[in-house]
């Protein structure tokens, strides 16, 4: 759904310290919209593993009630 107006979003770069070499990391972004209207309502943009990126995109939406009030669209970016 594309809306007529979209609410500015904030972009916080989101860095996660490496504790092991072995890790794949790859740069991803989260974008976290509105159940009801549709509007985009955050943008976070990191350097994450697969799960990592999964677990803050479900704290995000927590964040906003759940999802009942919030969905997100995960963007695969390129490497870290």
């Amino acid at each position: 759904m594309v809306a007529s107006t979209v609410a500015p979003a904030t972009t916080i770069e989101k860095s996660v310290e490496e504790h092991n070499d072995d890790v794949e990391r790859s740069v991803y972004r989260i974008r976290i919209y509105d159940n009801h209207t549709g509007e985009l309502i955050q943008t976070e943009v990191g350097c994450f593993t697969g799960e990592e990126v999964v677990q803050f995109a479900e704290d995000l939406i927590a964040g906003y009630g759940g999802y009942d009030e919030a969905y997100a669209l995960v963007a695969l970016l390129g490497d870290c």
